[in-house]
């Protein structure tokens, strides 16, 4: 059996130490696998970000990390002191017209915000690439509530990943429209969901999808057996999520760097 971790909401920011926010995606991972365990980092870059190309390119050097080249659509980066590797995927961030957050995953093509979700979604699909709608605190209620209820009930599952998160604190049970969601066959899958402020590397690789599989799947391929619920692919969502008073420390400091962008 093969075993992939993958962390399917993974933010880079400019206030992030990025070596720090490497080595702490493969310690977090540690305990979830061993050497020979595939790491994948499904990056999900915001408009102003593009790490992925500036990280392929040599342009951006990580300081005890040796980049190894392009395969698969990913970039593959050995740390130098244990050999432990990890596997950067493209992707993008894409706030729709409703302000709701879609992810691209596997896609390295920017993707305009501000247009409608649906259009979002059919254009990531169009592109063959891995659409997620991910849970967030506030984000799923009222009328952005409504808007996630419709696209469930009128897309099919296999069109898109609903992404789980630790910022979901402990003791809050599935939220209804994922339990929905996960009742007409989507597949729910974890990602860290770092927040835009200095200290927040901490949380990478924290809360993830660990898959099993028979072959030997790219990332890309594994995204999509996820996203289709392959038989020939188990998988569970492991880690650790936020406590509430934690929470609220979080996004208290979040509002703050909205204030003073990183």
């Amino acid at each position: 059996m093969h075993t992939t971790i993958l962390d399917t909401h993974l933010h880079l920011y400019p206030c992030f130490d990025l070596p720090l926010a490497f080595n702490q995606f493969l310690d977090n991972t540690a305990g979830l696998g061993g050497a020979q365990t595939a790491r994948v980092a499904c990056l999900a870059e915001r408009f102003d970000c593009n790490y992925y190309d500036s990280i392929a390119s040599g342009q951006t050097l990580l300081d005890g990390f040796t980049p190894g080249d392009s395969q698969d659509g990913q970039i593959t980066l050995t740390r130098d002191k244990d050999l432990l590797s990890l596997s950067l995927l493209p992707g993008r961030q894409v706030i729709s017209s409703e302000k709701i957050e879609i992810l691209a995953l596997g896609c390295p093509q920017r993707i305009e915000d501000g247009q409608p979700a649906l259009d979002v979604i059919y254009q990531i699909m169009q592109l063959g690439h891995v659409p997620v709608l991910p849970w967030s605190p506030g984000k799923w209620f009222g009328a952005r509530g409504e808007l996630i209820k419709r696209l469930i009930g009128e897309l099919k599952a296999g069109d898109f990943l609903i992404g789980d998160t630790p910022l979901r604190p402990y003791g809050w049970t599935t939220p209804r429209l994922m339990k929905s969601a996960q009742n007409k066959g989507f597949s729910i899958v974890a990602g860290s969901d770092p927040l835009p402020f200095s200290g927040e590397e901490n949380w990478l690789g924290a809360y993830c999808t660990v898959a099993q599989t028979q072959k030997n799947f790219t990332a890309n391929e594994l995204l999509h057996a996820l996203k289709n619920q392959q038989q020939d692919v188990i998988w569970e969502n492991l880690g650790k999520r936020t406590h509430i008073f934690s929470l609220f420390n979080r996004l208290r400091k979040n509002a703050a760097s909205k204030k003073h962008p990183a």
